[in-house]
């Protein structure tokens, strides 16, 4: 059908309800929301069909080209370039299924065991072995002997996980997202992704200037990653296990 005809359908219907003389609808999009909007001439009526963001509005809405870039860049220089450029150029879905499995098993250390023990350490350690993504960033936190924080660092396993999918345009199957959006709504998974990104690996000194993890209105669990002195980590390359 004729675009023309779909408008003067929905004419007709409008008249039909009443809405009087002049009434016409457009089609427009809101921010995290498509619709039609019914405007009513002098009565300046309006009726919305609206879908509700999703995750991956959320995302969309956060990845502008230079946000990219900076989450990129932040990304490379806490990891170090040849690691980082390396798990880029090799990312496939099932390693995103792997970090999404490390993130959750991280959640599983109970919450009420010292964060600077040396048994949580290992159990992080042995949460996050299956895949090198999670394991270096796990690493920084342990080489810097800073108190550990298992759901906050399960926060930034999934964010590391977003971010390369989207960099792949792989929203849609990424583990990552789904898991952090479960249950959260559209400004929880924005103050999610905003607080790594911004805050934890927007500090240059990342594991020594505050608790950026933990101010409950993002990730919520104390200040476990807030302390201890930045990991100067060397250029290491790991090669990603195959993926299947």
């Amino acid at each position: 059908m004729s675009a023309t005809k779909q408008r003067s359908r929905r004419y007709r219907r409008a008249m039909e309800r009443g809405f009087g003389a002049g009434a016409e609808f457009s089609a427009r999009s809101a921010k995290g929301a498509g619709g039609l909007a019914l405007h009513g001439g002098r009565e300046a009526i309006q009726w919305e069909i609206t879908h509700d963001r999703t995750a991956i509005d959320v995302v969309h809405e956060l990845a502008t080209q230079s946000w990219r870039e900076t989450v990129r860049e932040r990304f490379t220089r806490h990891l170090g370039e040849g690691f980082w450029t390396e798990v880029h150029a090799a990312w496939r879905a099932a390693h995103c299924k792997r970090l999404a499995t490390a993130a959750r098993n991280l959640t599983r250390i109970d919450p009420e065991a010292d964060c600077g023990s040396v048994l949580v350490r290992e159990s992080a350690r042995s949460a996050v072995k299956r895949t090198v993504v999670g394991a270096a960033l796990v690493d920084q936190v342990v080489a810097a002997n800073a108190r550990l924080d298992a759901v906050a660092l399960a926060a930034v396993l999934r964010v590391a996980g977003i971010v390369l999918c989207e960099d792949h345009g792989r929203l849609t199957t990424c583990q990552c997202l789904k898991d952090l959006a479960e249950g959260a709504a559209p400004a929880a998974i924005w103050a999610a992704i905003t607080c790594v990104c911004d805050d934890y690996l927007g500090q240059g000194d990342y594991l020594g200037q505050g608790d950026y993890l933990g101010q409950g209105d993002c990730l919520g669990q104390g200040d476990c990653l807030g302390q201890g002195d930045e990991v100067n980590r060397a250029d290491e390359v790991r090669s990603l296990p195959a993926a299947s």
